[in-house]
């Protein structure tokens, strides 16, 4: 330790404690990560037959990798990642030791020197974007990022022109010579002390393999291998007698382990983490270009838009605008976490589109999430089969009205007409007037073809005749929400959605909420910290997710509004708030709805609260709509005008509750099913039943007569029935406000939010996976206070 050093410390105030001598144990965790890049670094030496002189090369490979490797203390994550909040790019990672052969361009002094020569790949420079090649003949280090590898060739096993590069490892066990450290002798002396006769030694064990690229990762029973010697690192004292027992000499080895399987060997560091990794869609077409998989799916795009003649090539107008296009990746997923297929679509920049010239009408229809459950539950009530179609490109079937012209799709540029334009003849993704295109050519069909529900057959064979569609078979997933049925009903959830959520904002280590919010929670813009803009932005995405989970989440529909009203300014209240929710699904994951048969009644319980916001002290109106005891349709909403009583707040939750049940009864009219009563709406507070029920007009009540009016005239002509129902029955309070944990849960079990019921548990492949067993057990300790036994 320097003078300097010591002076620094003093100065500062800084005591320097120092461990024992010979006492390793007492700094485990650096001494633990010092041996974890020898064995590795020692592994790339062996692998590749570079002397020892390149130790530091191969060190420094190692750290590199590690730092790309996902690991168990980070829950599965990469070191990389949690540093600099993205995916490591994989595509660059190349065999260290291998043959390669850099652009020598720039070192060039006249035009007739060769462009490139043979060299050793010495892994990845740390101050520059390229990679350190070795010139095996003027011992030169160059880098470069244009280089190409060849990665079953190793030139230290050829004795490529230099007595440096001679084999280390031989049958003989010939002994490495001992690099020199710069580091103390204390950090080294218990690193790897190894024997070179060892039996137990489990790098000795290993099979040496003649070409990187395998298929498989190695046995875990090795066959016979040659004698691998490993070097011993000088010291001033002889430590050959280690003062305590460990596994190396016991040969009570662990197994080097991630959580979904057991990695036998260190020389095969990238097919095991290939194995582990999943593919990254690519953001431009200069990377998609560069993989296979990728250029295969552009390919499949292409040859879909000439079949479907999309287009025609043209020459370039001169008095017309011509819009330009991206391509757009996606990783198609399977509904428990596997790839399915790699998506490549052709985007048309519709930005540059210029309205009345290039488009006249917009239009894009989506559907209502109700009318979704509304189907769903009908199905269940009169066991109707749900068969889930696919239109392959479906906006690619519109058919254009209007005269657009496009650039000629990147890569795919015909050679005879370079200069050339598409001209659209149909529809394409990016368009402003794609969505209408389509959804008027799939009206025209459905009502050619009809929907005769004995034909249903029949007019799957004709949309299949008139679109590309694929038939997925029963209802199993869609939109991110995994369906399961049997003959008892029918459970909706997102727990792979909530699982990804969780590992996007890096919760899923997190410990699991009770609850959603606190009791009596009122979020406030002047309480809290302001955000950074990286935490905005983060906190924005997150509550957008969130929103999207209460799709088949109705117990967390008040927490998602109290969120949602904050989005233009969030602070650190906001998002401890925010995180609360996600502790809550993580503990939670396999919570969904259950529909079940039952009567075919209408019904609907509203609630209110009153001047509950803090900051304008307007209500948050809450309602639920039940066909029979499934829940289709619910809403926590604050209210648009400050109410000047609780009467008053009711009342237009009454109001607006009345709106959807009476448009529900609309929809299941259209759909020809009749209900045997009108439909009942229960209320909890007296005053608004009373104005509603009773003909009364007076000061206070003046501004509210158009809603007045509205739902007495419903009243009146018996399209909806008013019910009192007490407060604390009333399952409409979770959507107002914050809960005690009994009540909540009472609440939400009367929302039929449940775990799948045991009957469909066989049926499904687990979806989430506990990241540790003390967060699995957490989790059963929490799921048996919620539902004990």
């Amino acid at each position: 330790m320097s003078n300097q050093f010591q002076l620094f410390l003093s100065s500062n105030g800084i005591q320097h404690r120092r461990t024992c001598p010979h006492t390793p144990q007492q700094n485990g965790v650096a001494e633990r990560k010092h041996r974890h890049v020898v064995e590795m670094g020692l592994s790339l030496l062996a692998q590749s037959l570079l002397p020892t002189k390149f130790w530091v090369d191969a060190f420094l490979t190692s750290i590199f990798l590690i730092n790309r490797l996902p690991t168990s203390t980070l829950d599965n994550q990469t070191p990389y990642l949690k540093l600099f909040g993205k995916h490591p790019d994989y595509t660059s990672l190349r065999t260290f030791g291998c043959a390669c052969f850099p652009l020598l361009r720039p070192y060039a002094t006249h035009k007739l020197m060769f462009r490139s020569k043979r060299c050793i790949f010495l892994g990845y420079s740390s101050h520059q974007n390229g990679y350190r090649c070795l010139d095996p003949v003027t011992q030169k280090v160059l880098i470069s990022r244009h280089v190409v590898f060849n990665e079953n060739t190793f030139p230290a096993k050829d004795g490529l022109q230099s007595s440096e590069l001679l084999p280390v490892v031989s049958s003989q066990g010939t002994t490495l010579p001992s690099p020199s450290f710069s580091l103390s002798t204390s950090n080294l002396q218990h690193s790897s002390p190894i024997i070179s006769d060892s039996p137990d030694s489990p790098l000795e064990s290993l099979p040496i393999p003649t070409s990187p690229h395998i298929s498989t990762l190695p046995s875990p029973i090795p066959g016979p291998a040659p004698t691998l010697s490993i070097p011993e690192f000088s010291s001033s004292s002889n430590h050959s007698h280690h003062p305590m027992t460990t596994r190396s000499q016991t040969g009570n080895l662990k197994p080097r382990t991630f959580s979904d399987f057991k990695l036998y060997s260190t020389h095969y560091p990238l097919q095991a983490l290939s194995s582990t990794v999943t593919p990254l869609a690519p953001t431009s077409y200069r990377q998609a270009a560069l993989l296979p998989d990728w250029c295969v799916a552009m390919r499949e795009e292409y040859d879909a838009l000439l079949a479907n003649e999309t287009w025609k090539l043209c020459p370039r107008p001169v008095d017309h605008n011509v819009v330009g296009n991206k391509w757009v990746y996606k990783v198609k997923q399977t509904s428990t976490g596997e790839v399915d297929r790699f998506k490549a679509r052709l985007v048309a920049l519709g930005f540059a589109q210029e309205e009345g010239i290039d488009f006249t009408e917009t239009f894009s229809p989506v559907i209502k999430p109700s009318t979704v459950r509304v189907l769903l539950t009908l199905s269940v009530q009169f066991d109707w089969e749900i068969r889930q179609l696919d239109v392959s490109n479906a906006f690619l079937h519109g058919i254009l009205l209007e005269d657009v012209y496009m650039e000629q799709p990147k890569g795919f540029v015909n050679s005879d007409f370079p200069d050339y334009v598409c001209k659209l003849n149909k529809s394409l993704y990016g368009l402003k007037q794609a969505p209408r295109a389509w959804f008027m050519r799939l009206s025209q069909t459905l009502l050619e073809f009809g929907t005769d529900p004995s034909l249903i057959q029949s007019l799957i064979q004709k949309l299949q005749t008139e679109f590309k569609m694929k038939d997925l078979g029963p209802l199993g997933y869609f939109l991110g929400i995994q369906a399961s049925r049997d003959s008892s009903g029918l459970h909706l959830r997102q727990s792979k959605y909530i699982g990804d959520l969780l590992h996007r904002t890096k919760m899923a280590g997190a410990k699991p909420a009770s609850s959603p919010c606190t009791t009596g929670l009122k979020l406030s813009t002047h309480v809290g910290e302001p955000l950074t803009a990286s935490q905005i932005t983060e906190y924005r995405q997150t509550v957008g997710a969130l929103q999207y989970c209460t799709l088949t989440r109705p117990d967390i529909a008040f927490s998602v509004n109290q969120l949602c009203q904050h989005m233009h300014c969030p602070n650190s209240v906001h998002w401890t708030a925010a995180k609360r929710v996600l502790r809550y699904l993580k503990g939670t994951i396999d919570l969904g709805l259950w529909y079940t048969k039952g009567e075919q009644t209408l019904q609907a319980f509203c609630d209110s609260d009153w001047a509950g916001n803090p900051d304008d002290r307007r209500s948050t109106t809450g309602y639920g709509v039940f066909f029979g005891s499934c829940l289709i349709s619910w809403t926590a909403k604050k209210q648009s005008v400050v109410a000047r009583s609780s009467t008053e707040a009711e009342y237009r939750a009454l109001a607006i509750t009345t709106a959807e049940l009476y448009w529900i009864r609309m929809l299941l009219k259209e759909l020809h099913i009749s209900l045997p009563t009108a439909p009942t709406i229960w209320c909890d507070n007296s005053g608004a039943l009373a104005l509603a029920s009773n003909p009364v007009f007076h000061a206070r009540t003046k501004h509210i007569e158009v809603d007045f009016h509205f739902i007495r005239e419903k009243v009146a002509n018996r399209d909806i029935s008013l019910q009192f129902i007490g407060s604390y029955d009333q399952p409409a309070d979770i959507f107002t406000k914050g809960l005690s944990l009994a009540r909540f849960c009472l609440l939400r079990d009367k929302l039929m939010v449940v775990s799948l019921p045991i009957s469909l548990r066989g049926m499904i492949t687990t979806t989430f996976k506990p990241p540790r067993f003390p967060w699995l057990l957490t989790y059963l300790i929490h799921q048996i206070s919620v539902y004990p036994l």
